[in-house]
């Protein structure tokens, strides 16, 4: 959406060089503002901004460090919350988790030597015992 219009100076010309421009978003969303100053047909400056329109979210409107929240989100998933200069406490958790999620890992049962082995040792006797039967 294209809008072009024009700006009226601000108060009674105390603030020298001070427009006011009003525009009315029909629809939410993000919207680039263009902005050029002429005096005729000479531009004397131009600048460029975003806006957002509705839709308002919290954490863009207020991104501080919230611990309560983060102590909360911590204790819920089973975590912990490491404070800010506990690197050295990070990497001890990190190394004393390792054989916990090594042993977390799952292989399939035929992606193994005996497996194999057993199935093979198996299909041979049944042939074995087959032959020795008269069985074809």
């Amino acid at each position: 959406m294209v809008t072009r219009g024009s700006a009226k100076r601000r108060g009674d010309g105390e603030d020298d060089g001070r427009y006011l421009a009003r525009f009315n978003a029909d629809r939410p969303g993000v919207y680039r503002l263009n902005v050029e100053a002429r005096r005729g047909t000479t531009t004397l400056g131009q600048a460029a901004a975003s806006l957002l329109v509705g839709g308002a979210d919290v954490e863009m409107s207020d991104p501080r460090l919230n611990i309560q929240v983060l102590q909360r989100l911590a204790f819920a998933s089973g975590g912990r919350m490491i404070a800010n200069g506990g690197e050295s406490a990070l990497l001890d958790t990190l190394r004393a988790r390792v054989p916990a999620a090594r042993l977390a890992v799952t292989r399939d049962l035929w992606h193994n030597v005996w497996s194999f082995a057993a199935i093979a040792g198996l299909l041979g006797a049944e042939w074995i015992l087959r032959r020795r039967w008269g069985l074809r």
